[in-house]
């Protein structure tokens, strides 16, 4: 900040007026060499320097509102060479900033004008190949060369225009005329962007208009319009107006008004239509409805969202009508009620071959909990539905009764019963006939032996017999058709018997020392008309939390075919995802140990192992991580770190079921030295055996950082070797870069 002017205006009160500056300065060389031969020389020369004056006051000493108004001007340059090609690029761009809140005191009304580019110009690197990247547990990573400067224009103006709201309080002559006022909003806003020299070049205008009116109370009459243009792909031309009007306010928040002193209601309609001038077939339609409901007595309440749209888009016309009511409520002290229903209509045209696919379903379900007071209580549910339409049409009935423990009185022995059965009958969306019974049995107990000690078994069987197609219901799901607990898919359609069983058992056990360990056994069994699967799955966790030590451990083994469908470890130095493939058994572990005995040290220990076998083979993947930091601190009134040493080892083998390997093991070793409060020494060193490629990589940062409140200075420099290997030549590869900038 160079000054402060202060500027006197009539009707304005006193602005402060400051001048804010910048220059930033950027030169570096990168180059490599690869058995002996220059593969990578650049240097370049980044320049930025802006100015800008910014000024802000109040309105009527503060009493009609107040403003922002800045203006300046960016200059950059880029001058290198990278391979033998010459960089050289000068932009400017202008910034500014306006912005003015005009909100008199007392008077219902608020308008607010704004329009800005402060959005500066950035340098862009290269993506060149190099030895200083960094792992995913680090960011040793380097900026690649400066290529290019990516300048644009990034214009956002509006305009906010709001009457009839609370401002104040005014008290002068025309108070009554200015309290019937209606409530409104004019809201315009536009996102003008133009940045065609960037990697990833856009042109394009975005604009917003909103005008909403409370013509009555809590009814808001909306107008909406976005408007997208692409000046690069004027195909993605897009336009969508939208009329609505009910109890949404000008912050699209429902509102609720109050029919009864036990009843709400809230209701609005709107109208929608899309389009895109130079791609038609995206153009559409809607109409939504919604009427909602909710009332509450004592003892009970009722609610309903009851919805209804109609999309037309280019060569189809959908429908969608939905019903849904909710009741609760207590029918004695004893006994409380659940009941729902659901009543849906959907429908499809094809407008060019005039084929009308329709769905209609109705769903309804009643719950009762008896005996709440006593030791158990007793849950009968009934589950019914009807479905028609050409996307499958039949019925389903599912009828349940539970029978658990009342935790209120707080028993010795959780324990939950439940049977079920239930009946699918239809045709499928394909003409499969379905006739389908399905039962099921549940068993659950649970008790604490001890104050630490917890401990339970539980039991379900699912047998199914018949053919099902599962599109003959909405809401009842048959379970039969539910895959096993490690398969990522489940079942369209079953033909015969089907029975299931899954077995757990877990025990549980709380110390007063901090230690939580549970360990659960699962056996998960299906059998089909074709084929039976067996899954026994063993978990084991163990935690320590204590003041100097943290101790996590994690197990699972899995028997019996089952997939995977991504890498379970994850952050070390091989990529990710290194086997998708099923197993017939896997075991898996996580261990980690943490050691903070002080805040001036702290050390922890990783090991993740896992192991699959495969049809192809075994494969497995080890993940090994050593870190240790040592901290100085220096006290001189107050506490600040004076120095930190860190050392990292990681090692990581994957072993795929064909036998081939990739290995990687990484020393690091870094030191931060703080000798005075604005000043930065740090040296880092890292060394990377891999393996196929059966290479040495050596690296070697230092870098020197003065940070002053207003300059910054940088040094940065890096050199790297890495030695022949079997597929990858020998490599030397150095960098440098100093950064100053300065404000003001």
């Amino acid at each position: 900040m160079l000054g402060i002017i202060w500027v006197g205006c009539p009707g304005l009160a006193a602005a402060e007026g400051r001048l804010f500056g910048a220059a930033e300065m950027i030169y570096g060389e990168h180059s490599a060499k690869e058995v002996g031969e220059k593969v990578l020389d650049a240097d370049y020369f980044a320049q930025q320097y802006s100015l800008l004056y910014a000024l802000k006051g109040k309105l009527l000493e503060g009493r009609a509102g107040d403003y922002h108004l800045s203006l300046g001007y960016e200059w950059n340059s880029l001058s290198g060479e990278l391979n033998g090609e010459g960089i050289d690029v000068e932009t400017g761009k202008i910034l500014y900033r306006g912005d003015v809140m005009v909100a008199p005191g007392g008077l219902p009304f608020r308008l607010h004008l704004y329009s800005q580019d402060m959005i500066q110009s950035a340098f862009v690197d290269g993506r060149v190949p190099t030895l200083f990247e960094s792992l995913p547990s680090d960011n040793f990573a380097t900026p690649s060369p400066i290529v290019d400067i990516q300048n644009g224009q990034r214009i956002r103006s509006g305009a906010t225009l709001m009457v009839g709201i609370r401002n104040g309080s005014y008290q002068g002559r025309y108070r009554e005329v200015l309290s019937q006022f209606p409530r409104l909003l004019v809201d315009y806003s536009e996102v003008y962007v133009k940045d065609e020299k960037s990697l990833s070049p856009e042109h394009y205008r975005d604009r917003n208009l909103a005008f909403v009116s409370l013509n009555k109370k809590d009814n808001w009459f909306h107008y909406r319009l976005f408007e997208h243009r692409d000046y690069l792909n004027p195909e993605e031309n897009y336009e969508e107006s939208t009329y609505l009007l009910g109890t949404v306010d000008h912050t699209l928040q429902r509102q609720w008004i109050n029919f009864t002193n036990w009843m709400k209601i809230s209701a609005d309609g709107s109208f929608t239509e899309g389009k895109k001038p130079n791609l038609e077939e995206d153009d559409f339609e809607r109409y939504d409805l919604n009427m909602f409901a909710v009332a509450r007595r004592s003892g009970w309440n009722a609610s309903s969202f009851n919805t209804y749209s109609r999309l037309l888009e280019v060569g189809e016309l959908r429908k969608s009508l939905e019903v849904p009511f909710y009741l609760n409520g207590e029918l004695s002290r004893d006994t409380f009620a659940r009941f729902r229903f659901v009543g849906s209509r959907d429908e499809r045209l094809d407008l060019e071959s005039g084929i009308q696919e329709d769905e209609d379903v109705l769903f309804a379900s009643t719950r009762l909990e008896t005996f709440r007071r006593e030791r158990f209580i007793l849950a009968p549910q009934l589950d019914g539905e009807v479905k028609q339409g050409d996307r499958g049409e039949g019925h389903a009935l599912r009828a349940r009764v539970e029978y658990y423990t009342n935790k209120a009185v707080r028993p010795r022995y959780d324990i939950f019963t439940a049977y079920s059965l239930a009946r699918f009958e239809g045709t499928g969306d394909e003409g499969l006939e379905t006739r389908f019974w399905e039962q099921e049995l549940e068993g659950r107990i649970e008790t604490s032996l001890s104050t630490s000690f917890r401990t339970g078994l539980g039991e379900e069987l699912l047998y199914g017999t018949g053919t099902l197609d599962r599109t003959v219901s909405r809401h009842i799901i048959p379970k039969s058709a539910i895959g096993q607990s490690l398969f990522g898919t489940d079942f369209d359609n079953r033909d015969g018997d089907v029975f299931r069983s899954i077995t757990t058992w877990f025990g549980e056990h709380r110390s007063l020392s901090r230690i939580s360990n549970r360990v659960e056994l699962k056996y998960d069994y299906l059998s089909e008309p074709e084929q039976s699967n067996g899954q026994f799955i063993a978990n084991h966790s163990l935690r320590y939390d204590g003041r100097e030590f943290l101790v996590n451990i994690l197990n699972q083994l899995v028997v019996g075919e089952h997939d995977r469908r991504n890498s379970e470890l994850s952050g070390g130095a091989l990529a990710d995802d290194l086997s998708l493939s099923s197993a017939n058994a896997s075991f898996l572990n996580r261990s980690l140990v943490r050691y903070l005995p002080n805040r001036s040290m702290e050390g922890s220990l990783r090991l993740d192992y896992e192991w699959r076998d495969e049809d192809e083979g075994s494969s497995s993947h080890v993940l090994g991580e050593q870190q240790y930091v040592y901290r100085i601190f220096k006290t001189n009134g107050i506490i600040r770190k004076l120095a930190e040493i860190e050392e990292k080892i990681e090692y990581e083998r994957f072993t795929d079921a064909a036998g081939g390997q990739l290995r990687a093991t990484v020393f690091t070793l870094t030191g931060d030295y703080y000798p005075i409060k604005i000043l930065l020494l740090r040296a880092r060193a890292r060394y990377d055996i891999r393996s196929p490629e059966n290479t040495h990589t050596t690296t070697w940062y230092l870098t020197t950082a003065l940070n002053f409140e207003k300059l910054q200075v940088a040094l940065d420099y890096a050199y790297g070797e890495r030695s022949e290997g079997d597929t990858l030549p020998e490599r030397y590869e150095h960098r440098w870069e100093v950064q100053v900038r300065k404000i003001f």
